[in-house]
């Protein structure tokens, strides 16, 4: 082997090395990603003052993804699922400001679901459920569950 054919052939494959990364973190910069933020809220409207727990959901890629729902779930394999949270809390302003499920979220767009501490409290002391146990998953239509790290106690607890 000449020179002249060594030199092009380790250019070109420098330059198919760095046309694959660029390929593959292009991809990853542009498709379906869902940022997952968890806070409490004080809702305020005219007679009406109560604590919500917020769960948004935000699209920094380019590409929508659909939520088919969310839960609060606990490690004794118990769970608040949206269904029947919704049903519950239906009527209440706070859960009037939340989105429906399912919900589109487009790239660069935030949707959020709503749910009143009182009920996320009802529900613990009635079925034992510990807050330090339980934490907020979502749920997609065509991507893996995305799970809050914090544990619902914590966010409940930064409310007081």
């Amino acid at each position: 082997m000449n020179v002249p054919t060594f030199v092009v052939a380790v250019v070109a494959l420098v330059l198919s090395g760095a046309a694959l990364t660029w390929n593959v973190l292009t991809y990853l910069w542009q498709g379906q990603r869902a940022k997952l933020s968890v806070s409490v809220m004080n809702a305020l409207s005219p007679g009406y003052k109560e604590p919500f727990l917020e769960i948004a959901v935000s699209a920094p890629g380019r590409q929508p993804f659909q939520i088919v729902g969310w839960a609060i779930t606990y490690g004794s394999n118990k769970h608040i699922h949206s269904a029947i949270a919704e049903s519950e809390i239906g009527s209440s302003p706070v859960a009037r400001a939340s989105e429906k499920l399912p919900a589109l979220v487009n790239p660069g767009r935030r949707v959020t679901f709503n749910v009143p501490v009182s009920f996320i409290d009802q529900v613990q002391g009635a079925n034992g459920l510990d807050p330090g146990e339980g934490h907020v998953q979502v749920f997609f239509a065509a991507r893996r569950t995305l799970r809050d790290r914090n544990s619902l106690a914590a966010h409940l607890n930064t409310s007081s």
